[in-house]
C-alpha cells in the first residue's frame, strides 16, 4: 500500500466499548480445483475490513503512519502474494472511517475432510478460510455485519460496483459464476464464528481467529453412472452363472472370477480420488459386499460340482442358490437407492462450525 506506514498500535476506537470494533466482509471471486485425494483447493477471494479510528498522522518524514488489521490464513496450502490491496481514510460519509480491501488468491486445506469420509459419495465438506489476528482478542474485536454489505463502496468500482448485488447474503458473497462440477454449494453456504486459542505459553496472548466456512455436498451422481451402476449390474450378472451346468465348473468360474477382478478395478478408481485414509467408505462396503456375492458364487460352484447329487437334484440348489443370490442383490440395490435418494433432498442442514468434531479438534 503505497504511500502508508503500518503503525504497529492498535488506534483507541472512541467509542464506549473498550476494543476496537472491525467490520470484516468477504467476497469470493473464484472457486476451483477441488482435489479430495489432497485435501486442497484453490480460492480467490477479496476481504474488506471498515473501522472508526482517529485520522492517519503524519511522521517526520511527511509519510502517513495509519494501523491496518494484520492476520494469517492459518490453513493455507499456497499462498500467493496479495495481488492487490487498498488503505483508504474515507471521510466523504458521515462517519469518516478506515476502510481496507485485500485480495487473496492461494491454494487452501480442506478442514475435517477425512472425518466426512464414511458418508462418500453421499459426503458433505467444508471449504474453510481461517484467519488468525495478529492483535489480541483485548484489543479488536471483529463484527460480521450483515446490513452493511449493500452499502459498501469498494475503491476499484470497476470490479466491485455490483458484486454485493450479484449473491450477497450479508458479509459473505460468492460470484454468480462460481461451480464446482463435483460439488454443490449449500443453501446456507455461510458459517461464520470466532474463535479465540488458549496457548499454553505465556508469551502468546488470545487472538481472535474468524472462519469463512463454505458447506459443500457432493454430487453422488457420477459415481453411480460410471462406477457403481456397472458394479450393480455385473454383480447381476454374476448370478446367473447358476444358470451354467454344474459339470462346466471352468466357465462358471472363469465369469465369477474376472467380475471379481473387474470390481477390484473399479475399487482402485475410487481409492485414487480419495485421501488416504484408514476409515471405511459407502463405497468400501459397497464393493466388499459385491467381493462376497463373487466368492459365493465360487465357493457355491466349487461345492457343486464335488457333491454326489444327481443333475436334477444339482439343478434344483441351483434355482434356490440363484433366488437367495437375486434376494440380496436387490436388497442391497435397494438399500444403495434409498440412501442416494435421501442424500439428494432439497433441504439439508449442516452441524454449526462449533460444534463440528473437526473444529474442535483444529481449535484445540
Amino acid at each position: 500500500m503505497e504511500g502508508w506506514i503500518f503503525d504497529k498500535k492498535v488506534p483507541k476506537a472512541d467509542l464506549a466499548e473498550a476494543r476496537l470494533p472491525i467490520k470484516v466482509q468477504l467476497y469470493i471471486h473464484e472457486l476451483s480445483d477441488l482435489d479430495s485425494a489432497n485435501q486442497s483447493f484453490q480460492a480467490d477471494f477479496y476481504l474488506v475490513f471498515t473501522w472508526q479510528a482517529p485520522p492517519p498522522s503524519v511522521d517526520k518524514h511527511g509519510e502517513q503512519t495509519a494501523w491496518w488489521p494484520k492476520f494469517e490464513v492459518m490453513n493455507k496450502k499456497e499462498l500467493d502474494e496479495a495481488s492487490y490491496t487498498s488503505l483508504e481514510y474515507v471521510t466523504s460519509s458521515e462517519v469518516p472511517h478506515y476502510k481496507y480491501t485485500i485480495r487473496q488468491l492461494g491454494v487452501f486445506k480442506l478442514i475435517g475432510m477425512v472425518d466426512q469420509l464414511p458418508d462418500f459419495p453421499f459426503d458433505t465438506q467444508h471449504m474453510v478460510v481461517d484467519m488468525s489476528f495478529w492483535d489480541e482478542e483485548d484489543q479488536i474485536v471483529l463484527i460480521v455485519d450483515p446490513t452493511q454489505a449493500p452499502a459498501i463502496n469498494y475503491s476499484n468500482k470497476e470490479l466491485f460496483s455490483t458484486l454485493l448485488q450479484e449473491d450477497g447474503k450479508g458479509a459473505i458473497s460468492i460470484a454468480q459464476h462460481v461451480n464446482l462440477p463435483e460439488w454443490k454449494i449449500g443453501k446456507e453456504y455461510c458459517s461464520i464464528r470466532t474463535f479465540s486459542h488458549q496457548y499454553r505459553t505465556s508469551m502468546f496472548g488470545r487472538h481472535p481467529r474468524l472462519q469463512w466456512d463454505i458447506p459443500i455436498r457432493r454430487k453422488h451422481k457420477y459415481y453411480f453412472s460410471k462406477i457403481l451402476s456397472v458394479a450393480l449390474i455385473s454383480n447381476l450378472l454374476c448370478g446367473l452363472t447358476f444358470l451354467i451346468p454344474v459339470e462346466m465348473l471352468d466357465a462358471r468360474l472363469a465369469i465369477a472370477l474376472t467380475i471379481f477382478l473387474a470390481l477390484v478395478a473399479f475399487q482402485f478408481v475410487v481409492t485414487d480420488a480419495l485421501p488416504k485414509s484408514a476409515k471405511q467408505t459407502h463405497v468400501d462396503r459397497f464393493f466388499v459386499e459385491s467381493y462376497s456375492f463373487s466368492s459365493f458364487v465360487v465357493i457355491a460352484s466349487i461345492t457343486l460340482f464335488i457333491l454326489p447329487y444327481e443333475n436334477a437334484v444339482l439343478q434344483i440348489i441351483d434355482w434356490v442358490l440363484l433366488g437367495i443370490y437375486l434376494f440380496f442383490n436387490i436388497l442391497f440395490t435397494g438399500t444403495l437407492y434409498r440412501r442416494a435418494t435421501q442424500h439428494s433432498g432439497t433441504d439439508w442442514q449442516l452441524a454449526p462450525a462449533k460444534d463440528r468434531e473437526a473444529v474442535l479438534r483444529f481449535f484445540n
